[in-house]
């Protein structure tokens, strides 16, 4: 059952995300959608940008941009699943040649390991996103 909801939750932020909606390192959760000079209200995206920022799911790029009609990295993805499941235990990955450890998503990428929303492949790459399911690569 509990797979069930995490499947259905990851499902459900991946329909959010097909949107491209952009999160990133800004930090500053407490922001509104119309604080970003990119966000259009008028755009078809508009309700459901205004809810993930209003939500805490989106920070932005930047201070002043959100990127809606960008593509959105794999890191990107992992942090809106974090912040969607309330993830915070994190996995040691100091294995994984392509995630540095001064950059904004590390901590994002041990997260979504911890809990399995990806796993490594045997390259010692981080693989692009998808549910694991439970299953070791």
């Amino acid at each position: 059952m509990k797979k069930k909801r995490i499947l259905a939750m990851i499902l459900a932020v991946a329909s959010c995300l097909s949107l491209a909606v952009s999160a990133s390192a800004a930090n500053t959760p407490n922001r509104k959608a119309t604080d970003f000079r990119d966000f259009d209200r008028t755009a078809w995206y508009a309700e459901a940008v205004s809810a993930a920022v209003d939500n805490g799911l989106l920070y932005g790029k930047s201070s002043s941009i959100i990127d809606p009609n960008g593509a959105m990295t794999r890191a990107e993805m992992a942090a809106i699943i974090n912040r969607s499941f309330g993830c915070y235990a994190k996995a040691d990955i100091s294995k994984y040649k392509d995630v540095s450890k001064d950059k904004w998503y590390f901590e994002d990428v041990a997260m979504a390991c911890k809990w399995e929303h990806t796993t490594a492949d045997r390259t010692r790459q981080w693989p692009r996103m998808r549910p694991s399911h439970g299953r070791k690569p």
